[in-house]
């Protein structure tokens, strides 16, 4: 296969987080809610739709999927007693291209007058004078 040009590369099955990985249910989460974020006041914003799409075509993904339950004793994963071949096909596939969510960059640290250009400035001083603070 490889002289045929298809090079293949071991799979991560994992179906739970371990060392700080995500892990198969968690990317299949991930991808289902797409890129949401929590602002810092509370509101939701999404950066765009989800990132795992199924077709009404999948039938067995829809009739098996959101049925399944949580294992009793390990409440991150789930009954493997259920039906979950097409939940673990999809795992899979997730895990093949892991999906990273970036890290919301650190806050600007509020500037001192004395590091504020003139135009901001003035700027700061239109503002309380509206608001009534000087």
């Amino acid at each position: 296969m490889f002289n045929a040009g298809v090079a293949w590369r071991l799979a991560d099955n994992a179906r739970v987080a371990r060392a700080g990985a995500l892990g198969g249910w968690d990317q299949m989460r991930e991808r289902i809610n797409g890129d949401v974020d929590m602002e810092a006041d509370g509101t939701i914003t999404r950066d765009g739709g989800p990132m795992l799409a199924v077709f009404s075509t999948c039938r067995d993904f829809i009739r098996t999927v959101p049925v399944l339950q949580h294992d009793a004793n390990r409440p991150e994963d789930i009954d493997t007693d259920a039906e979950d071949h097409a939940a673990d096909e999809a795992r899979y596939a997730c895990m093949s291209r892991p999906y990273v969510r970036e890290k919301p960059s650190a806050p600007a640290k509020p500037r001192g007058v004395n590091e504020m250009t003139f135009d901001e400035l003035m700027k700061l001083s239109e503002r309380r004078e509206r608001a009534g603070r000087w």
